[in-house]
């Protein structure tokens, strides 16, 4: 998806209001080469590069107002920038956050890892979010901006905020921010997500229920992106989240993340 103005204004905002000490993010690590857009607003990109680095805001950003990289205007900051993607440019590393581990040399490198529309279109959302949490150093940052509802035909996955609040109990991670992105209109299936539902069931007639295939058409909803800022509190493997529905969480090993047999439960 991209970075726009609002992700730059929302930095600065982080920083003023003492959330983010941006005087102490000197790497970020970007999953996959993410676009930026500020739509004209000059003000957002120099805002925000005044946190990063305030001799940066005094260039000439005209040139970065528009349609860039995420990367370009931040070249002019002491930030150190890698990316990880799948698409080789010479500029990223080579990396497939469905199978791949995380070289050694970058684990724990990195003050702000930052996941602008990535992970939602992997299958292997545990080794992604395995790579999220060893490339980020203890008290360093992780900023996901995701679909979290609508966008019916973008990515493979919606998050919802228990996604991240599970993983912040699991992982220790400390809940930063959180806010919604939300469309005003909404809106209905992609056509071509209709074209693999088949509403024609004889079982939802038996049920009472109108089987016609316009039905699926009453689906809305409004296009949503969710925003959440981790922090990462101390070091440790990955533990990934387990929703429990109201269990007893003994049942979960929370050194490993991982159901606890029947015979070692304490």
């Amino acid at each position: 998806m991209g970075l726009s103005e609002i992700d730059l204004r929302y930095f600065a905002w982080l920083g003023s209001e003492g959330k983010v000490d941006w005087s102490r993010v000197d790497s970020l690590l970007d999953l996959g080469e993410q676009e930026l857009d500020c739509h004209g607003d000059i003000e957002a990109l120099q805002d925000f590069l005044y946190m990063v680095d305030p001799k940066a805001a005094g260039a000439d950003l005209q040139q970065y107002t528009g349609h860039c990289l995420f990367r370009e205007p931040l070249a002019l900051t002491r930030l150190r920038y890698q990316c990880l993607d799948v698409i080789p440019n010479g500029t990223c590393l080579f990396h497939d956050l469905n199978f791949d581990s995380l070289p050694a040399n970058l684990v724990e490198s990195f003050d702000l890892v930052c996941n602008c529309g990535t992970t939602e279109h992997l299958h292997n959302q545990l080794n992604a979010f395995s790579v999220i949490h060893q490339a980020t150093r203890p008290v360093g940052y992780m900023y996901h901006c995701l679909p979290m509802a609508g966008i019916t035909n973008h990515g493979l996955f919606n998050y919802n905020p228990k996604f991240f609040g599970m993983l912040s109990k699991y992982n220790q991670y400390y809940f930063v921010d959180s806010y919604l992105l939300v469309d005003p209109e909404p809106s209905g299936l992609d056509p071509d997500i209709l074209g693999l539902i088949y509403q024609d069931k004889p079982f939802l007639a038996r049920l009472g229920k109108d089987n016609s295939a316009s039905t699926a058409n009453l689906f809305q909803a409004n296009n949503t992106y969710l925003v959440v800022l981790l922090k990462k509190t101390q070091s440790g493997v990955f533990r990934p989240g387990l929703d429990l529905l109201g269990h007893d969480d003994s049942v979960v090993d929370l050194e490993s993340g991982r159901l606890r047999t029947p015979q070692s439960k304490p």
